[in-house]
Parts: C-alpha cells; sequence; structure tokens
C-alpha cells in the first residue's frame, strides 16, 4: 500500500499492491479480485468514475490503466506525456497530474476515447494528488508544498495555499479533501479548511504529523503518522499513530485522538460507515467503524486486513 492508493467505490475497495489492484470486500475483507497492472507500485494512484477504476503506473512508467470494475480487467492502458502521479475523475473528463522538471502539468483524458485531449495546464513543481470537486481540480504540489485551484474550462491554475515549509524529517507533505462546501488540507503539522468560492482560510486546527484526511458521517478524520526516534531516518514510536476527529460545524476536535498500532500509517479513506487506514510497513488495512451516538459518530476499531 502507498500514499493516495487506497479508495472505496459502492460495493468494493480497492488497493495497490505491488504490479497488481486488489478489490476487496469491505463488509467481509475478503480478497475479490488481483488485477494485475504491471507498473504498480509505491507513486501510484487511483481514482474512481466514469464506469471505472483509473490507476497511474509507477513513476518512470508514464502510463494510466483503466480498469473495468465488473470484469476485473484493465480495459486500456493510456500513455501519458511523462510521469502520472495523482489522477481526478470530473466534469467529463479523467485528470492526470504529470511530473516534469520544473513546473508540472495536469493532463486531461477523454473516457469516450481514452486519449489524452485539450492543452495541458502548468501547475507547480512535483504535482502529487489531485482532485475534482466543486466544479474545481483541486491539485497539491510538493516542491515545495502548496495547492493550487484549477478551472478546467479556463485551463489554468491559480494558487490558494502556499509555498508551505514543511518540517524537516516529515514522511509525507500531507493531503487535501473536497466536502462540506470547503476544501481541507492537511501539512505541516495543521489541518487548515478554505472557502473554496473567496479562498479565504475559515480554521486552522494544530494536528501534529498529519498526513491524511478523509470526510465522512459528517465528521472530518485526520490520520496523523507516529513520532519516530529519529530526526534523520523514519523509525516509528508504536502507538503513536492516532485517528483525529474534527467536527466541521466549529471545527474543533472531537473527543481525544484514537490511537493505532501502525507501523507506518500513509492511506486514509472512507466507504459507507467505515474508515480505512493503509500501512506501507505491514502492507495491511485496518477497518475502523463509525458508530452512531447523539453528539455524533465514534470510532471502534475492527481487524486488520492482509489483502496479499
Amino acid at each position: 500500500l502507498t500514499q493516495d492508493t487506497l479508495t472505496g467505490g459502492t460495493n468494493s475497495l480497492y488497493a495497490i499492491a505491488a504490479g497488481a489492484l486488489e478489490r476487496i470486500d469491505p463488509a467481509t475483507g475478503r480478497l475479490l479480485a488481483r488485477i494485475a497492472t504491471p507498473s504498480a507500485a509505491d507513486l501510484t494512484h487511483m481514482a474512481i468514475g466514469e464506469g471505472s477504476v483509473w490507476a497511474t503506473g509507477d513513476y518512470d512508467a508514464s502510463v494510466v490503466y483503466r480498469i473495468d470494475p465488473v470484469t476485473d480487467r484493465v480495459a486500456a492502458t493510456i500513455s501519458t506525456p511523462g510521469p502520472a502521479l495523482g489522477i481526478a475523475v470530473g466534469g467529463g473528463r479523467v485528470w492526470v497530474a504529470i511530473d516534469r522538471e520544473g513546473p508540472g502539468e495536469v493532463i486531461g483524458i477523454d473516457p469516450r476515447t481514452d486519449r489524452v485531449t485539450g492543452a495541458p495546464i502548468e501547475v507547480g513543481t512535483g504535482p502529487g494528488q489531485l482532485l475534482y470537486g466543486d466544479g474545481a481540480l483541486w491539485v497539491e504540489n510538493t516542491a515545495p508544498a502548496s495547492v493550487m485551484r484549477i478551472d478546467p474550462a479556463a485551463g489554468r491554475a491559480v494558487p490558494i495555499i502556499g509555498p508551505l515549509v514543511v518540517n524537516y524529517g516529515a514522511t509525507v507533505l500531507g493531503a487535501i479533501a473536497v466536502g462540506y462546501g470547503s476544501l481541507w488540507s492537511t501539512a505541516n503539522d495543521h489541518l487548515t479548511r478554505l472557502n473554496p468560492k473567496t479562498d479565504q482560510v475559515t480554521a486552522n486546527l494544530r494536528i501534529p504529523r498529519g498526513n491524511e484526511v478523509a470526510l465522512a458521517a459528517g465528521e472530518a478524520w485526520v490520520l496523523a503518522e507516529p513520532r519516530s526516534t529519529s530526526a534523520a531516518t523514519f523509525h516509528p514510536v508504536r502507538h503513536t499513530a492516532a485517528l483525529y476527529e474534527v467536527d466541521p460545524r466549529d471545527d474543533g476536535p472531537v473527543g481525544k485522538p484514537v490511537r493505532l498500532d501502525a507501523e507506518e500509517p500513509i492511506a486514509l479513506t472512507a466507504t459507507d460507515k467505515r474508515l480505512w487506514v493503509g500501512d506501507y510497513t505491514t502492507e495491511t488495512v485496518t477497518e475502523l467503524r463509525l458508530v452512531p451516538r447523539r453528539a455524533g459518530p465514534r470510532l471502534t476499531q475492527g481487524g486488520s486486513l492482509h489483502p496479499r
């Protein structure tokens, strides 16, 4: 499992392993299919839309795989004009972040023809995660960390966050999510909330080592990586990874963070009444169930899955 390579569909949970996309039954944790995507590896990203699952290849592959979720087969392998990283689906297009020397680009793929179409859109250096929401594309750049809003019709990107200084020794730069009328960004020990219509910061909550954000059950959920015993190399301290719950109504934390027995949790996604945490080191997926309560949902931790 790698960062941003765990995503949920209506009836399936998808995870990327080395050279394959794995489809898991979220109700039972059973591995349903292993779909060969030969160049999938650490820098692979996924998205769901237009009746398909889409996955990028490894950094040097410059490909996008289109997977048919009914047959569990690769329906198309699409070449891209450079290393494909982040991927999103929206507005009738599949959008892919392309890394280049200097500023990166975002390109569009027409799902009717499986071909790259239109002019590339210039973004920041090292574009990573890509999302479509609120009628716009959102890209997280990594060198330095920043977030840009892209107007697909106008074909231009506008910086709205950054550049941000990321703590030395951080294993990840953070992540973005769109929902509840806001853009959410985790980076540099903070969860930042913005109004996408005004690009104004509406909240900034300190969450140490926050590296992933997901929206589910009316709440925002932030995954925080473990502390490390070394500033130079990553040596995780057990039981210091955590999941934070934030109430969008007042932008305040709900209860105490849930401590996780995870070594290197770097992927977080939500399905119906469940959160899923992917661990890079152990190659497991852990289910956390959302249990209703008067003041909002609470978490109970389920078992860890070993899809491989």
